[in-house]
């Protein structure tokens, strides 16, 4: 009678295990296959089915690697870049994890994080491999639309820590060049302000205006410097757009000047529109 009650109890153990593992199969939400250790496969959830769009009849005993990925051997035979981790495992004896690229239609591939686990029998053999995929795509997108933003955010920051360095020794350059209008400037507004008080006289009228003249275009030359400085100071933002090559030039050569004169360089400037 106790042997009868320990083989029920043996049973039923049995039945719980084998319904247990029925409902984690089906339910979980990764593919989960179960593979012969001469890789075909001896059962698949409806997960897996789905990703290869075939019915349980069309895979059970099929390949794994032809079911998966259409070859009619195992990857690393000819395809040795191909990680399979089901090879490992055999090989090791071991759970083994890998990163796949499986192509799931003819222009895409997704990627999915397997892990392999043996089901030995009691002599320690490899009974069969059980895998477990977990597509992992926009994971792996997402981290690397985050990396390429992080490398545009660092040489953004670069270029701007260069661009200020550049920009110290162009205002260093500039100061000197701003400096001799401001004394124009101030050598005339003396001379303006001694002629009022003296008493403006009409013979000094085309001086005065001769005067005001020089003056306007001192103030324009430095204010073309300053705005030149700080727009190349300023962090902008890329675009394309039409430009004015001579316009550039005429910029780069205004900031430039004074620097060009103490290092002796001379110009020698004739700049042409050439016709396409």
């Amino acid at each position: 009678m106790e042997k009868q009650q320990d083989e029920i109890s043996e049973n039923q153990k049995s039945m719980f295990e084998t319904m247990s593992w029925n409902f984690i199969f089906q339910q979980a939400k990764a593919s989960v296959l179960v593979l012969n250790t001469d890789y075909t496969i001896f059962d698949a959830n409806d997960v897996f089915l789905n990703l290869v769009k075939k019915s349980k009849k069309e895979v059970i005993g099929s390949f794994c690697y032809k079911t998966t990925r259409g070859l009619d051997s195992p990857c690393p035979q000819k395809h040795p870049h191909l990680k399979c981790p089901m090879a490992e495992t055999l090989k090791t004896g071991e759970s083994t994890f890998v990163i796949q690229d499986i192509p799931v239609s003819k222009d895409r591939v997704s990627y999915f994080n397997t892990v392999t686990y043996p089901l030995k029998d009691q002599n320690g053999r490899i009974e069969r491999v059980v895998e477990l995929w977990r597509n992992v795509t926009e994971e792996i997108f997402s981290k690397w639309k985050k990396h390429i933003r992080d490398l545009e955010a660092n040489m953004r920051m670069t270029i701007q820590e260069d661009r200020m360095i550049s920009l110290g020794k162009l205002a260093a350059s500039c100061v000197h060049e701003i400096n001799n209008p401001i004394q124009g400037m101030l050598t005339f507004s003396h001379l303006m302000q001694n002629m009022l008080e003296d008493g403006l006289k009409q013979d000094d009228v085309p001086k005065f205006k001769q005067f005001l003249s020089l003056m306007s275009n001192e103030l324009e030359r430095c204010g073309k410097i300053v705005s030149g400085l700080l727009s190349f100071s300023r962090e902008s933002v890329m675009e394309y757009r039409d430009i004015s090559l001579k316009e550039v030039l005429e910029s780069v050569v205004m900031l430039t000047r004074h620097k060009m004169e103490l290092q002796k360089i001379l110009q020698d400037r004739k700049l042409q529109l050439l016709q396409g």
